[in-house]
Parts: C-alpha cells; sequence; structure tokens
C-alpha cells in the first residue's frame, strides 16, 4: 500500500447577487445585437519572415448581402526610402524581411487603379474604416482567424494587468492615432474574445463611458464548433470547401511578394471568408435561438446555455441565491471526470470496440436531471440508513432495471477500506495530477456521489463504510417555461423531455440518411440538410451536457477566500471561481459519477464472463471480441430511447466482413496501448503488416508535432500519425529493431507550429522585444516554428517555414533568452520521442506489460483544490504558461507559503530589501500568538502584493513648473487638452495640483503630455 494525498475540489463563496457595474467605466448597453445586417471583412498578408508585419491588407463592406465598399490599405515606405527601386531579397538563414518595396508600391497602386479599386493606408483605413465602421457604426468585424489580423494593424501591445506583464489579456494600442482606443484579446476556453477598451487612465481619473465594446466575429471558430468538435482547427480551404462556398479558397505559389495575383488571391480571401460567414449565419439561424449574439458564441456550451435560456429556464442559483455555500462544498467534492485507463500495455490482442449510445444525454434521461434542470429546486433529505440499505441490496441485474436509476441521485460520506473509487492525486514522480480509479483505505471521511459507490460496490462486492449520506428530490417546475421552436421543433419544457427528444430525433434522422445512402444519394440537396440537422441536434445534445453545470470562471487576481469542501469551511488565498450561469453542481456531479458507473457496470459484466477489459475512455470500453455480443445485449434492457437500437452498441469503423458461418469479422481489428490516451487499434494486411488505411488511435502529447514525413506540408496531408503508430507498432513486433528508429527517425526532429496567444508568452520575447521599433518586434498572435527542446535551457523559436524540419538548418530566437542561436543540438530528435512515446507508463496501474493491477492507497492527506485546467502539452510554449491546479491552503500552511516566496523574491533581487526584512520579521510575530485564519489570509495576499511589486512600481518623479509655466497649464483650454489625449476630468485635477503648489508625478502619462505642451515654452523645470 502506498501513501498519497487526495486532491478534491471545493467550492470557493461568491457574491451570489448582482451588484451592477459600481465603479467600472463601462456599462453594457441593455439592447443587443444579436445578428448583424452590416459586416466588414477583412484580411492581410505579411512578411514571411519572424515579424510578419503587414504589408498589404483588403476589407469589403457588405450591407443585407450587397457590397457597399472596398478597399486596399498598406503601410507607406518613408520618404528617404522611396528611391529603392528592387526589393530587398532576404537570404532563407535570416529571421526578418523588408515590408513593401518601392517596386511593390508601384504594383499595388497600378492593380487598384485598374480595378477601380480604393488605395488607403493602414492609418486612413484604421480612422476612417475600421474605428468608424466597428465602433461609431457598430459594425459586425468578420474575419478568419481575426486575432492575428486585427494584430497587424495596431503599433503597439502591451496587457491589461497593470504592473504585472503575464497576466490578463493582450492589449492592442494605436499610438499613432490621436484619442484611439485599445482593442483588448483575452481566452474564452479556446475561443478569443475582442473588444474596445478605453486607453489607459491616470489614478482616480474617470474613463469616459464606450459607446460600445464592438461586434467581432472570427468565423475559424464559430466554424469549429458548429460543424466540428469546437477544438479542432480548420483551414479556410477545408472550409470553403465543405462548405460548398461560391468563392472557394485559392493557392498562391508564394507568399509575402506582392504580384497581381497575390492582390487578386487576397482579395478572394476576403470575398470567401465573406460566403463562410453568411452560411455559418444561415446555420445557427437554424437553431432558433434568435436571441443569442452569434459573436458571442465561444463553444457548443453558449448553444446549450442559449437553449435553456430560450425555454425560460432560469439558473438554480438565480432561483436559490441563499443556497447554503457548505453544501455547495460538499457536493463539489464529489466531482470528478470522465474515465479514462489502459489495462491491457504492450501487448496486442484481438478487440472490439463497444461505445455507449450518446453517454452524458443518456445518464441524464436515465436518471431523471431533465426534472431538476427545470425545477425551482430541489429538497436535499438525510437519508442515510436508507442508502445503506440501497446499495447493500443493489446487484448486477438491478442495474439494468431503469427504475434503479431514479434512485441515485445522491451523495455519500464513507471511510474507505480497500474500496474501489476515484481518486485525483499525483501519481507519477512530477506530481501531476491525475483521476484514476482505486483501491483507497484512509481514516479521513470523504464525500462521494451515490453512482461510485454503488460502482465500487459492484466491483468489489461488498458495500463501503457509509458514515452519512444525502439524496434529492427535484422541486417543482420553473414558473417561467415556455413552449419554444429550437430546430424547427416545437418544444414544451414541461411535457418534452429535450435532452431524450433530441438523442431519438437524430437517430431517426441517421436512418433516414443511410437509406438515401443506399440510394447512392449521399450527395443530393435532401442529405446534406439532414446532415447538418443531425449535427446540429447532436451539438445540443451534447452540449447540456455535464460541462454547463460544473462551469466556474477563475478570475485573474490573488485574494482572501472563504473555501468549502466536505464539511469545512476556512480562509485561503488564491483566485477567486465565479460560478457559470447554470452552475448546478449537483448535475454535473452525477454526470459524470453516473458515466463512470455505466464503465464499472460494463467492467463487472466482463469479469463475470471471465475476463477483462483492455482499455476504457469516457464512454467506451475495449474488449476481447468472444463476449462482445452479450456485454452489449445486457445493456438493452437498459435503453431508454424508442428508435434507438442498443445503448451500448459494437463500434465498427473499419467496415469488416462478418462470416455467416463463424460469426467473426475478417479481417482481425487488433488493440495496442501503451497508456491513457495512447493507444491503436489496427488491421493487419496480407503481409501481416500493420493496415494504416485501417487504423485509429490516439496519440496524446503528439498532436503539436508538424508532419516529420514530408518535405512541404499541404492540407491533404497533415494526418501522419498512423505512419508512426504503425512503426511503433513494428518495434513492439521486433520487425523494427533499435538501429532501424534510430535510422530513420534520428535526423528528424520536434517541430511544432505556435501562435501566441496570451501575455504570459508574448512577455517571454521582452528581452528579444526591448528597445527595438514595432516591425522589429515579436507580436502578438505570430505564428512560428517551436523547436521542442532537447534541454530546458533553450527552447528555440523561428519563421513558419513550408518544410518545418529545414528549422534546425537556421538561425533561431531562444524563447528563454531572447538570443539568437544556431545548431542542431538544440533540438529534439525524433527517435528520442518515439523511444520515450514507446516507454511511456500508465501511471494509474501497477505493472509494465500485460494485464495491470489497479494501485493500493492510503490517502494520508486531503488538500481542497479549484478548477482543473486541461494539460496542454499539444503545445510546448502554451503548456508552460498554463498555471497548475489552485491548492488552497488551511492556515498551517500560509505561513509556509510566505516564507517560500520571500526567498524566491531575494533570489530574484527585484523586491526591495527593506520589504522582504519586514515580512520575514512579521512572520515570527505570528508564529509566536497564532492569528486566526481570516487574519492571517489576507495577511497572505497582502505580502504576496508586496513581494511582487518592484522598485519600478513605486517610484516617483516630482516636478514643479516654474510661474511661466504654470500659468501656460492653468490657461490651457479643456479642448486642446483633448487633442493632446488629456481627458477633461485629468486636465482640471492637473491644475487643482498646480493651484495648491504641489509637484506633479513625472512617471504618470498626462505628466508626460503636459510636458510636451509646454516643451517649446521658456521655463525652468525644478527636479525635486
Amino acid at each position: 500500500m502506498e501513501d498519497k494525498t487526495a486532491y478534491c475540489r471545493g467550492y470557493i463563496e461568491t457574491k451570489r447577487k448582482n451588484e451592477g457595474n459600481k465603479g467600472k467605466p463601462f456599462i453594457p448597453n441593455k439592447k443587443t445585437k444579436p445578428r448583424h445586417s452590416r459586416v466588414l471583412t477583412f484580411d492581410t498578408e505579411t512578411t514571411s519572415d519572424t515579424f510578419q508585419n503587414l504589408k498589404v491588407g483588403y476589407f469589403e463592406i457588405h450591407e443585407k448581402g450587397i457590397l457597399q465598399e472596398s478597399g486596399f490599405f498598406y503601410n507607406p515606405m518613408p520618404e528617404n526610402n522611396l528611391d529603392v527601386n528592387t526589393r530587398f531579397t532576404i537570404p532563407q538563414n535570416t529571421l526578418s524581411q523588408n515590408p513593401l518595396s518601392y517596386e511593390e508600391v508601384q504594383i499595388l497602386k497600378e492593380y487598384a487603379k485598374k480595378e477601380n479599386i480604393p488605395l488607403y493606408t493602414t492609418k486612413q483605413f484604421i480612422e476612417n474604416i475600421f474605428f468608424y465602421e466597428v465602433y461609431e457604426k457598430e459594425t459586425l468585424c468578420n474575419g478568419f482567424n481575426l486575432p492575428f489580423d486585427v494584430s497587424r494593424i495596431a503599433r503597439k501591445a502591451g496587457n491589461t494587468v497593470k504592473g504585472n506583464p503575464t497576466k490578463g489579456d493582450i492589449l492592442l494600442l494605436f499610438p499613432h492615432i490621436p484619442n484611439s482606443l485599445n482593442i483588448k484579446i483575452g481566452r474564452m476556453g479556446l475561443a478569443e474574445t475582442i473588444s474596445f477598451v478605453n486607453p489607459e487612465t491616470e489614478k482616480g481619473e474617470e474613463a469616459p463611458r464606450l459607446k460600445t465594446k464592438g461586434y467581432f466575429l472570427d468565423s475559424s471558430h464559430l466554424y469549429s464548433v458548429l460543424f466540428g468538435s469546437g477544438t479542432q482547427h480548420f483551414s479556410l480551404k477545408q472550409v470553403c470547401k465543405n462548405l460548398k462556398t461560391e468563392h472557394q479558397k485559392e493557392e498562391v505559389e508564394e507568399h509575402g511578394t506582392i504580384t497581381n495575383e497575390y492582390l487578386h488571391y487576397l482579395q478572394w480571401d476576403v470575398k470567401a471568408t465573406y460566403d463562410v460567414y453568411c452560411i455559418l449565419e444561415e446555420t445557427f439561424n437554424k437553431y432558433g435561438l434568435t436571441k443569442k449574439e452569434i459573436t458571442k458564441i465561444y463553444s457548443a456550451a453558449s448553444i446549450g446555455k442559449a437553449a435553456l435560456k430560450h425555454l425560460g429556464i432560469k439558473p438554480f442559483l438565480d432561483l436559490n441565491p441563499e443556497y447554503p455555500s457548505i453544501n455547495l462544498g460538499r457536493i463539489m467534492e464529489t466531482y470528478f471526470g470522465g474515465r479514462v485507463e489502459c489495462k491491457l500495455r504492450h501487448e496486442i490482442k484481438p478487440v472490439e470496440v463497444l461505445d455507449f449510445t450518446s453517454m452524458y444525454p443518456s445518464t441524464i434521461v436515465l436518471l431523471g436531471l431533465w426534472e431538476y434542470m427545470i425545477s425551482e429546486g430541489y429538497k436535499e433529505i438525510k437519508a442515510t440508513e436508507e442508502i445503506k440499505k440501497f446499495v447493500d441490496s443493489i446487484t448486477l441485474e438491478d442495474m439494468v432495471n431503469p427504475e434503479t436509476w431514479k434512485q441515485l441521485v445522491g451523495i455519500v460520506k464513507v471511510r474507505p477500506d480497500k474500496d474501489i473509487l476515484p481518486l485525483r492525486a499525483g501519481y507519477n514522480e512530477n506530481g501531476e495530477k491525475t483521476v484514476g480509479l482505486q483501491y483507497l483505505t484512509s481514516n479521513h471521511e470523504m464525500w462521494f456521489a451515490l453512482p461510485d459507490i454503488v460502482s465500487s460496490k459492484l466491483l468489489t462486492g461488498k458495500t463501503p463504510e457509509i458514515i452519512e449520506a444525502y439524496k434529492y428530490e427535484a422541486g417543482r417546475p420553473q414558473k417561467t417555461l415556455k413552449s419554444q421552436k429550437i430546430l424547427g421543433y416545437q418544444i414544451n419544457p414541461k411535457k418534452d423531455n429535450l435532452i431524450k427528444f433530441f438523442v431519438e430525433e437524430r437517430q431517426k434522422i441517421k436512418n433516414e440518411m443511410e437509406k438515401l445512402e443506399n440510394e447512392g444519394k449521399q450527395t443530393s440537396p435532401e442529405y446534406s440538410e439532414k446532415d447538418g440537422l443531425q449535427l446540429a441536434l447532436k451539438i445540443l445534445s451534447n452540449a447540456l451536457g455535464y460541462g454547463i453545470f460544473i462551469e466556474l470562471i477563475t478570475q485573474k487576481t490573488e485574494k482572501t477566500l472563504v473555501v468549502c469542501r466536505g464539511d469545512k469551511k476556512f480562509s485561503s488565498i488564491g483566485r477567486s471561481e465565479e460560478e457559470g450561469v447554470y452552475f448546478n453542481p449537483l448535475i454535473g456531479s452525477t454526470i459524470t459519477a453516473a458515466s463512470r458507473l455505466m464503465l464499472a457496470i460494463a467492467e463487472t459484466k466482463v469479469k463475470e464472463l471471465g475476463n477483462s477489459h483492455y482499455y476504457m475512455d469516457t464512454d467506451s470500453i475495449f474488449v476481447p471480441p468472444e463476449i462482445v455480443e452479450e456485454v452489449s445485449d445486457f445493456f438493452n434492457p437498459l435503453n431508454p430511447y424508442e428508435n434507438v437500437s442498443q445503448l451500448l452498441k459494437v463500434e465498427d469503423k473499419f467496415k469488416r466482413v462478418k462470416d455467416e458461418k463463424t460469426g467473426e469479422k475478417t479481417p482481425v481489428q487488433y488493440f495496442f496501448g501503451i497508456s491513457s490516451k495512447r493507444y491503436v487499434v489496427f488491421a493487419l494486411d496480407e503481409k501481416n503488416i500493420p493496415d494504416i488505411s485501417r487504423m485509429e488511435g490516439k496519440l496524446h502529447g503528439m498532436g503539436h508535432i508538424t508532419n516529420i514525413f514530408k518535405e512541404e506540408i499541404t492540407e491533404e496531408d497533415k494526418h501522419w500519425h498512423p505512419l508512426l503508430w504503425k512503426d511503433l507498432i513494428l518495434y513492439h513486433m521486433g520487425k523494427l529493431d533499435h538501429e532501424d528508429i534510430v535510422l530513420k527517425y534520428g535526423n528528424k526532429f520536434e517541430i511544432a507550429k505556435v501562435a501566441i496567444r496570451t501575455p504570459t508568452t508574448h512577455n517571454r520575447f521582452k528581452t528579444f522585444n526591448e528597445g527595438k521599433e514595432w516591425e522589429k518586434q515579436i507580436k502578438p498572435f505570430n505564428f512560428f516554428n517551436q523547436g521542442n527542446r532537447k534541454d530546458k535551457d533553450v527552447f528555440p523559436i523561428a519563421p513558419m517555414r513550408k518544410n518545418p524540419q529545414e528549422m534546425v538548418k537556421y538561425p533561431f530566437i531562444d524563447y528563454i533568452s531572447g538570443e539568437i542561436k544556431e545548431g542542431k543540438e538544440y533540438f529534439k530528435p525524433m527517435d528520442k520521442t518515439f523511444f520515450d512515446y514507446y516507454r511511456h507508463p500508465e501511471i494509474k496501474f501497477e505493472g509494465k506489460r500485460g494485464l495491470l493491477k489497479r494501485r493500493d492507497i492510503f490517502i494520508t492527506d486531503i488538500k481542497t483544490i479549484g478548477k482543473e485546467i486541461p494539460s496542454v502539452d499539444e503545445t510546448g510554449i502554451e503548456a508552460e504558461e498554463e498555471e497548475d491546479i489552485q491548492v488552497f491552503e488551511e492556515k498551517e500552511n500560509l505561513l509556509y507559503i510566505i516564507e517560500k516566496e520571500c526567498e524566491k523574491a531575494d533570489r530574484e533581487g527585484k523586491t526591495r530589501k527593506g520589504d522582504i526584512a519586514r515580512i520575514k520579521n512579521q512572520i515570527e510575530i505570528y508564529k509566536e500568538y497564532n492569528p486566526n485564519e481570516e487574519e492571517l489570509a489576507e495577511y497572505t495576499v497582502r505580502c504576496l502584493r508586496t513581494l511582487k511589486r518592484t522598485g519600478k512600481d513605486v517610484k516617483r518623479k516630482p516636478i514643479l513648473l516654474t510661474d511661466e509655466k504654470r500659468e501656460k497649464v492653468l490657461n490651457m483650454p479643456e479642448k486642446e487638452g483633448k487633442e493632446k489625449g488629456i481627458p477633461e476630468k485629468t486636465l482640471q485635477k492637473i491644475k487643482a495640483k498646480i493651484r495648491e503648489g504641489k509637484a506633479l508625478n513625472g512617471n504618470l502619462e498626462s505628466t508626460k503630455k503636459i510636458m510636451e505642451y509646454i516643451d517649446s515654452q521658456k521655463g525652468e523645470i525644478k527636479i525635486c
């Protein structure tokens, strides 16, 4: 038995009543614009170097589908460069290119004149087109990968959190445009949000109220939500092809050089992007969610929440604002995600894959959770003895009785004693926290969802020691419920189980599509329409799964918190977590626990048949072929749908042929697993070699690596993982040896494509960018190739290339130091990656090969954590910037945190020595008199803020003006102040200070503008 610390979710107490926007400069208008009749679409072409500077842009404005205006824009060359008449050709091994040459400017002017298209400077475009349309007229700004294009027209970049360049959102500035707004680009999951914000104001100064935050739409992400998973990236070429747009994406031989063909290519991209937008708008309109803003669809969950609102379903906490935080903390402790595990490792076995039909929607239907979603609330009833008897009496056969599932909404406190229960812990040397199903023992009492307790009873045959238990009953339906049309169907939430209806209707449509396929009509308009409808039904039914009910938004700044977990309530420090609109953890936790119960039932049945499963992944189980039908049929009585043939169906993605005599399918399907999310299902060809055309699996941790087998990556040639899996299998089979792998992979390297999407990443280029003009800086949303490092001291990045493998031949920027370096020795060769991948352990189990065993764990301690951030090992840099799970420490550990931060600040040498000494003295005092936890938490927050504050943050530069200059400022008209970018109230405060004889702070932006205003006047300036 091994000792582990358990990490359990907690609930952060928040103010649930809306207090408005007191103290905030922007008060959003009550009116919304769900759809837009006027649309500005624009695209930019850039240099193909590290800096990706704007060369030329093109825009079109449409009003109700009719083109109103169009134009090119560019950055004109400085006057002293106008005599250059040849483009400076940059060798491939350098990092930068010049923007437009004189010759290219002439080509652009002649093309624009010939096509009768207006030509603007970029400054004119920003002032007269972009800001006028998008801000003044509230025109929708549309683009494909819009954050990149918006960042091309800016002239400065920063972030939204003053004093900490790694926090907040990306901030784009336009200092060359007088009195211009800034643009903020933040992350919302995998989407970006774009909005106008006011320029920075002085302390105590009130910013003017914005007319609008603007309406921005990235059609690339919206397509991914409506037609993909919301996590996939699609190129404009793929999207145009799939949507059959009027203007298809064109190709051009060379990027970065202005030619007539290149300018036509740019125009065509804008037209294609507008076509995409029109189809996406039409697609979303079919949902019938007329009040949902199309610019605020960040994921499928956005659509799900809009559907609930459309039906008049109000959020749980809106109806129950006084619901006890301690109760929510108990429920949150029971929350774990989906079950994923690789039970069979490094052995190749014949396999069949069983997949649950719409796992999360199905559990919602079986548990009766729709009644909870539409209810005013629910009753929490203490039912310890009742639940003990229920768990004691439960059998495997009971679990395929739908009536049993109605009794599973509850939570249970147990003292684990070799019970098989989910555990979130650090299983490897790095302490990375993940969830595994283990034999648990502990002296601590822990809360679990009732379905997890039933799972343990099925898997172990014994009932856990139950200390306390609660069951829940849905209250009466909400009074605001209303019958509405969604996707053309009239839905009455009081009578119709929306989720059950969507699953059944989708199956009906898929059956009709299958009939059309048999008739050879899969290219017909009727087939396309049905395909679009079944996809929309799938998106909506899955969007109403657990995610929106467990949604928490982590705030950006640390403060004192009140944390609830289990039966505890304590003060701590960290970033608060605000509840999502439909936050209801009872529903969210019960859904995921019920999904794990489904898998436990299947596992128990497999064991009953004398076998073991090989792999599990959220809604699927991989089993030996000889038992697949029996396991599948066992779930038939539990099927809650009328027209779905099986709840647990056999997946056959390779369209194998079934022998009528033996019942076997050919060719045989095999499984090979390495660890969770690292497995492959495949068939062999006639030479007993893995057939890459019949291969499907997951290569977790490798998705970021560009194709190492091709010299030039094309749209059709990105799926190279089967080639790698083929070699992994052959190596395991002994048909390739160590030398074969080194020979094939030793001269190839891990190269990824990455974009700068957060202040943390952008700040890493601070050293490189410092003191350089904008054109020579690495900017937010630049794309580049990243060489995954061989060691931790150097992290190579360089311009994107058609053949990413060429990166190793030329100079690169070290992401860590900002220095220019060169050499293959800094890159990780793919043979090392290959062997590391093959040896990757399955940390959730004991053993290295064959059928692995569950770990036997004794829980020594329980820590409370916040929202789990998905591990992003797909992107290297992004993985580094993602912060670890928040651990909310209790009183006894807070002083330890301060001491560690003091040591760190002392090493870095940026914090004042006096501040560090003062904090250390206070720590000793606190150790003596033992303050209460709330006082200590507040002091910890103050200390952390002090330690992050550098000397530069607290310096002042007092400036006194002579009488002559005082008079000049006092007589300065407010209109002239506004022209200089000094707001009226700021100027009034400056004049008041001068009248009182006080010094101005020379480090403030307003003072700098005042000094610029009086700089040409005579008079001495006295510096205190």
